[in-house]
């Protein structure tokens, strides 16, 4: 039983990422899961508890997005399947919102103005008619860059240039999302490259995160940014074998995803993915745990070196899998609160309670 005061929440494609973020709500007195679409009509008709391997709730997952739009919700945790063409994906967020449903997603909206005005425009217009909130959430976009590095930033009064590198070993991922097994793994290296479509999806990912950052550091315009991106990979020199695939010697055991970022001929921002198979085959060695992130800020009066390693306490779930799940069910309580609009993230520092105390606090604010 959730209390009268809980977030009601909504799942829109519970998959991979979006399928452990439901699970921990389940778990969570301060979230009530009301509503769930999915794609597989294997899916269709399940019980959202059992669709992620919890004790049946009562709400059964639909594929009828008609009625998911006409469910009363707090907020939906957008985790649509990634595609080429955002405008299906972009309709259906648009009548999210202006349904009365605030919307977080994990897979796109970290940054609309990237996308350009029209796109802008219409999902502003989307909010204000719901009066509703767009939050684009994650590890890497929507926590890292974000949170984490422009927070650093405030021990500078000038800053030149970062460099940030995300290092995510990913074989437990790739078993359990088909999504990942396209991302190039086993594939040969020339044909990994930044016109391929399995580079495309991460590309306007990371394209919005700096266009975050150009705004929030320097104050730049999306159209005032300049950036290159590389796609390529890494061989492997053994066989090496995992649930979802073989990667034969020569092929491609790691993928790679280089964005050089510029205002005018200035580098302000390099940002390098490494997504590889098995902890022996990091391009780095010496990391500890399953994802890591290497930051450098190069300012005045100081630099600043950071590496976070991170490490699921769950043997049986990937560690970059949960720390992309969990950050959207922690913004729920401010994208509720939120004036109608796009919410982005906030760097200073939050006196506040997490959503481990949202009852609590929500219970206080409505007496």
């Amino acid at each position: 039983m959730h209390p009268d005061n809980a977030y009601r929440l909504v799942f829109w494609g519970p998959g991979h990422n979006g399928g452990l973020t439901l699970k921990e709500a389940l778990r969570r007195p301060e979230f009530d899961v009301v509503g769930a679409i999915v794609y597989s009509p294997d899916k269709d008709g399940v019980d959202v508890g059992e669709l992620v391997g919890e004790p049946p709730v009562g709400i059964k997952a639909t594929r009828d997005k008609e009625a998911i739009f006409e469910l009363d919700a707090d907020c939906v945790i957008h985790g649509a399947r990634p595609t080429l063409d955002m405008t299906r994906t972009d309709d259906d967020v648009v009548r999210l919102l202006e349904s009365g449903k605030n919307v977080i997603s994990i897979v796109q909206y970290f940054y609309p103005p990237m996308r350009g005005g029209d796109v802008v425009e219409r999902l502003e217009r989307a909010c204000l008619t719901g009066g509703t909130t767009l939050h684009g959430s994650g590890i890497n976009p929507g926590f890292v860059l974000e949170r984490l590095v422009l927070t650093l930033t405030g021990l500078m009064t000038t800053v030149r240039s970062i460099r940030m590198v995300e290092l995510v070993e990913i074989s437990e991922a790739v078993n359990q999302s088909p999504n990942f097994v396209l991302s190039g793994f086993g594939m040969d290296l020339d044909e990994i490259h930044s016109g391929h479509p399995a580079a495309a999806v991460p590309d306007r990912m990371y394209r919005e995160m700096i266009g975050f950052l150009a705004d929030r550091l320097f104050d730049a315009r999306p159209e005032d940014v300049r950036i290159e991106g590389q796609a390529g990979g890494i061989a492997a020199s053994a066989r090496y074998e995992i649930t979802a695939l073989t990667v034969e010697p020569g092929k491609a055991i790691a993928v790679t995803h280089t964005h050089d970022a510029y205002l005018g001929d200035h580098r302000f921002f390099t940002h390098e993915a490494y997504w590889y198979l098995g902890k022996e085959n990091c391009p780095f060695p010496g990391v500890d745990g399953d994802s890591h992130y290497i930051v450098e800020i190069d300012g005045d009066p100081v630099t600043v070196r950071q590496r976070v390693d991170l490490q699921s306490v769950f043997p049986d779930v990937p560690t970059t899998s949960y720390v992309t799940a969990v950050p959207p069910l922690q913004a729920v309580a401010q994208v509720c609160a939120a004036e109608p609009g796009f919410m982005y993230h906030d760097s200073r520092p939050h006196w506040t309670t997490d959503y481990r105390r949202l009852v609590t606090s929500r219970s206080t604010s409505r007496s």
